[in-house]
Formats: structure tokens, sequence, C-alpha cells
């Protein structure tokens, strides 16, 4: 069965934001590498050779026989895709592996997997909302699950424009977080575009175009035109709300930013991410013990939901109560323990004087920075909080640069004022 370079993409996409690869800057940049040379046509030019000049920067005189850094990575490589498979990516369609002796990978469909068999017998509506379950997870795994099975809504449903915009949103989603913008973008355009194709007048539609306006083109102004357009045409509609928020807040309009949350959570109030989201804008707007109340009921519903103790945590170490945000920001990376619940935890320790574990944990995070997947936005507040403005300054430009979103609320969250106001 012919596998598409989208299919194949999404796949790698899912791979690189997996727990087993999670910390492995190396090969991760081998696997993108060869997965890339392969779709471009250039399989056969795939050789140790090229892959340690191009992937470990050994320059022009490498030379294999000599220097193993190739196959000893590439032994890594396998090691890192075997534990994906037996893991999360255990029910992955499609899987990409390196044969040993080669470093041309292999692309193959699993039998009786959904690409295999094209979800005969599924009711498409059942893996949307179980993709919007996976969402409302926020976790880089389960949000990559969440695309997938949009992905699959898609393969079900070519000619539905809202298939095609909740795979747009799930593309955005990590774009909030800690993945920078390029990593996502080329799916969250595609998909928007085809949605836009297909029923530009819908109100999901206008949602995704928002979404491609302000996180791959950094046009914040566009983005609340299009999401204004969104709920004039469905006034109902959650997703329009629930991003609108995040906008607003970029422009500083704190109180209609909490009002959109509101609203979203009034129309669809078991996403909990609405209702975490509305605690994160009332935080912001210095309403702090609203926030917390607020968090405190999603735990009553999911007492091990990372955003509640990640939030907690970043609400206590804003108010100096360092007894109460280093637990609760401990426990959030021990749930998930993602790039962003790390560099929170770090920031917390070093603003309530925990120096040497702050700066230990940030020298782990300086030795994994990889620019398209992990956030200098989120690495600014722990230099900030170190007294490290100078490096702080320079993450929170670099940012900027590539338009990470996470940069654009440094004016609206406490714990970047460090980072900000040396």
């Amino acid at each position: 069965m012919l596998v598409t370079a989208q299919e194949i993409e999404t796949a790698l996409g899912r791979i690189l934001q997996s727990e087993p690869f999670h910390r492995m800057a190396g090969i991760q940049r081998f696997l993108r590498f060869i997965v890339t040379e392969t779709l471009a046509g250039r399989g056969g030019q795939i050789k140790e050779y090229t892959i340690g000049v191009a992937v470990y920067a050994r320059g022009s005189r490498f030379d294999p026989r000599c220097d193993t850094i190739v196959r000893v990575e590439a032994a890594k490589l396998r090691k890192c895709l075997n534990q994906y498979y037996a893991g999360v990516g255990s029910g992955d369609a499609l899987v990409i592996s390196i044969p040993k002796g080669a470093y041309v990978p292999r692309f193959q469909i699993r039998q009786n997997s959904p690409l295999h068999d094209g979800d005969h017998g599924k009711d498409p509506e059942e893996i949307r909302a179980l993709g919007w379950y996976l969402m409302d997870k926020a976790t880089p795994d389960s949000t990559a699950a969440a695309c997938e099975h949009f992905w699959r809504v898609v393969r079900r449903r070519p000619d539905d424009a809202v298939a095609y915009a909740d795979l747009a949103q799930a593309s955005a989603m990590p774009m909030t977080s800690d993945i920078w913008p390029d990593q996502y973008a080329p799916r969250l355009r595609m998909a928007a575009a085809e949605a836009e194709r297909l029923n530009p007048d819908n109100s999901d539609v206008q949602v995704a175009r928002a979404l491609v306006a302000a996180g791959c083109e950094g046009n914040f102004a566009a983005a609340i035109k299009s999401l204004r357009r969104a709920i004039e045409s469905d006034p109902q509609n959650p997703r329009a709300y629930y991003w609108s928020s995040y906008i607003f807040c970029v422009g500083g309009q704190m109180e209609d930013a909490v009002a959109a949350c509101r609203k979203a959570v009034r129309l669809q109030p078991m996403l909990l991410m609405l209702r975490v989201l509305t605690a994160v804008m009332l935080h912001y707007s210095g309403r702090n013990p609203e926030a917390r109340a607020t968090l405190e009921e999603v735990a009553k519903i999911e007492p091990d939901y990372h955003l509640v103790h990640f939030w907690l945590g970043r609400i206590a170490a804003a108010e100096g109560e360092h007894d109460e945000s280093i637990p609760a920001a401990r426990r959030a990376a021990e749930i998930s323990p993602s790039f962003m619940n790390v560099t929170s935890l770090a920031t917390v320790l070093a603003k309530a004087g925990k120096r040497e574990e702050g700066e230990a944990l940030a020298a782990e995070l300086q030795d994994l920075r990889r620019p398209e997947y992990i956030s200098n936005a989120l690495l600014a507040p722990v230099y900030g909080a170190l007294g490290q403005h100078q490096e702080a300054a320079m993450r929170l430009e670099s940012a900027r640069r590539v338009r990470e979103w996470t940069a654009a609320l440094a004016l609206v969250d406490p714990l970047w004022s460090d980072a900000l106001n040396p």
C-alpha cells in the first residue's frame, strides 16, 4: 500500500515528541535527516559519511573507519525506535524502521491498522471525539495522538472542512507550550488551506485561518478578525472562544480573555483545558484567588491533570509562597515530564532560592537545547530567576524572532518579571 509523505511526516513528528526521544537531540537530528532525505528522493545518497558530516558536524575530513559516531548513534536510534513502538507507539499504523547495516529508513503499514483498512466499521465522529479527548490531556504525546486521530477522520472524510479544521487546531496546540512554530506550521497551513478551500464560511475554518495568522505569520490583528467572524458565524462554537482568549491575552485585553474563556466553558464544560485556561487568564489579570479556586475545582475532577499543578505552582511562586510552589511544580513534572513542566520547575526553584537545583536543571536543559523542539521562551524565565539577565534577554529575543506564542505572553506572566526587568 502506498504511504504518503504527509503520513510519514506526521508519524515522524509524533516519534520525535515522544518520551524515548525527549532528551536525545542527536538522535532526533539523525532520524529527521534520513527521513527528510529519503522523502526528497535522495535515499541513495544516505551513507555513514554524509550522516557524520550533515548530522554530527564532523567536517569534510570525517573518516568513518576511525570515528564510529554514526554507527554508535544508529544503534541508539534503533533502540529508541524499539522503545517507542513497544510503548506509546504500539498502536501506530505506520512504522518507521532502520534496518541493521543500512541507514535508509523503511516505512511500513501494519496489517489491520487504520491506514491499512481505512478504519472500516468505525464511526468518524467517534474517532473525532477521541481526538478531542486526547487534546484535552494536553501532553506532547496526547496531542500527537490527537493529530493522528484527526488525520484518520480526514482520510475517511476528505471533503469535510471541519475535519481539516480539527487537524489544524491540533497542529496549533503545541505552539502554545514548548514547540518551535516551524515544527507544526506546515501541517497547520496545509490543513487550514484545505478547510478553507472546502468551506471558507464555516466557523471552525475561520478558527483555523486565525491560527495560521497568529501562529505562522505573527499577525494577531488578522487572527482577531478571523475569530470574530468565526463567532459571528457560530456563536455557540467553544473553540472560537478558546482561541480568542489567547489572542486577547497577547493584546493585553484581559477582561475580554477571561470572558471568552468563561463562554467556552459554558458551551463545553467537560473540556478541562478550557477551565484551566480560564484560571490562567484570571491569574494574568491579577485575580489569583479566583484562579486558584478554578484550578482546585478542576483537581476535584482530575487530580493528576498536570496543567492544574503547573499553574498552581506558578501562581504560588508569583506570590512568594514557595512551600506551595515547589511541590506543585514537581508534581506537574512528575505527571508529564515535558519541557514546559521542567522549565517551570527550574524557574520555581530559582525563585525560591534553591539556586543549585535550579542551575542544575538549567544546565541540563541547556545541553538539550534544540530550537525546533525546545522553547527559548520557556528558558528565558529560568535564567531571569537565576539572575542571568543577559542570557534571559537573548533567549527571549530568539523566541520572538521565530514567533513563539509563549514569548508573546511575556508582558502578562508575572514569572517573566526577572527576565524582562533585571
